[in-house]
C-alpha cells in the first residue's frame, strides 16, 4: 500500500516530533526495539527447518505440531512502562522513519484513519504502559492488515476493551510481520491488562485460527514439504 497524502503529512509531522523528543530527552532510544523481532524470526526459522535433524528446545510461546493442518503463526508480546519509549517506538521504529535502506515506509493503520489528528489524540491519551505485539505467519499470503484488525477485534470482545492501537507491517526481513502497538489505557479510559499466560495459550491459538480463516488449512502436500526440509 502506498502512502496517501495524509500519511506523508503524518510522517513529516513525525520527523519534527522525533527531533523535539531527542532534544527534550537525550536518553530517548529505540535501538533495542527490534530485539523481539529477531527472537521471533529465529523461532520461526527453527519451526520451518529441522536444523539437520538435531532437536532443540522450543519456546513455550511457539509450540506447534508440524503435522497440524492449522496455519502456523507466531505471536510475541512484551510490555514497557515508559511514555517516551512508547512514543518513540511508534514514531521512529514502527514507521522505520530513519532507515535509509527502506524507501517505501510502512503505512500505519488502525480501526480508523491514522492521520495527524489520530496521532495527537493517541499521544494525548498515551500512558507509560504500552504493549508491543508481533504477528508473523508462516504463510506469506496472509493479509496482515486484516489479521491484525481481526486480532484486535477478538481482544476487544474477549476482555471487553475498546483498545487504542496502531499497526504497521514490516517487510525488511525474510518473513513479513506486523507490529501492533496498544496503549495501556483504552478509549473508554480503562486500564489494559493481559494475563501472563495469554500469549502462550489464548493468543497463539487466536492468531493461528485467524490465519487459517484467511488462507485456509494447510494441505497434506504442504505439511509433508515442511517435514522434508
Amino acid at each position: 500500500r502506498k502512502m496517501t497524502k495524509e500519511q506523508r503529512e503524518l510522517y513529516d509531522y513525525f520527523e519534527h516530533f522525533w527531533d523535539d523528543m531527542k532534544k527534550n530527552n537525550k536518553k530517548t532510544k529505540v535501538k533495542d526495539s527490534g530485539k523481539e523481532t529477531v527472537k521471533l524470526l529465529r523461532e520461526l526459522d527453527f519451526i520451518l527447518n529441522k536444523l539437520n535433524g538435531k532437536k532443540k528446545k522450543q519456546s513455550t510461546h511457539t509450540r506447534y505440531s508440524s503435522s497440524s493442518k492449522t496455519q502456523n503463526c507466531i505471536l510475541k508480546m512484551h510490555y514497557v512502562t515508559d511514555k517516551n519509549k512508547h512514543l518513540a517506538f511508534l514514531t521512529e521504529y514502527m514507521t522505520q522513519l530513519h532507515k535509509k535502506d527502506i524507501e517505501e515506509k510502512p503505512v500505519l493503520f488502525s480501526d480508523e484513519a491514522v492521520d495527524i489528528s489520530f496521532f495527537e489524540n493517541y499521544r494525548d491519551n498515551s500512558t507509560d504502559l504500552h504493549f508491543r505485539f508481533i504477528i508473523s505467519p508462516e504463510n506469506q499470503d496472509v493479509d496482515l492488515r486484516i489479521a491484525s484488525k481481526s486480532f484486535i477485534e477478538k481482544l476487544n470482545s474477549l476482555y471487553a476493551y475498546n483498545l487504542h492501537w496502531i499497526g504497521a507491517i514490516h517487510q525488511n526481513t525474510e518473513h513479513k510481520h506486523a507490529h501492533i502497538l496498544i496503549n495501556g489505557k483504552d478509549k473508554n479510559g480503562r486500564v489494559v491488562r493481559f494475563p501472563k499466560t495469554f500469549v502462550k495459550e489464548t493468543g497463539r491459538m487466536m492468531v493461528q485460527n485467524i490465519c487459517t480463516g484467511l488462507v485456509g488449512f494447510r494441505t497434506n502436500k504442504e505439511i509433508q514439504q515442511k517435514k522434508d526440509i
